[in-house]
């Protein structure tokens, strides 16, 4: 982990790890999901975004009951 001085080391900072994450997904969107999707085929996809869907929405549910106890 970096630490900046100043606020221009710090924007170009930001700017690489920004940089990196563009990157990462790219290569994830160009490379990974396509060979998922012939591996697993379009169905099997679709039943995973479900799972992760719901996976994500209980998380949230769960985060939002105990926010407020975490409250001031």
């Amino acid at each position: 982990m970096h630490e900046a001085t100043d606020c221009e080391e710090a924007c170009g900072l930001l700017r690489a790890g920004l940089g990196g994450a563009r990157a990462h997904f790219q290569r994830e969107e160009r490379e990974l999901f396509p060979l998922l999707e012939r591996a697993l085929g379009s169905g099997a996809l679709a039943i995973l975004g479900e799972a992760f869907k719901k996976s994500a929405q209980t998380k949230a549910e769960r985060a939002e009951r105990v926010r407020p106890a975490l409250s001031p």
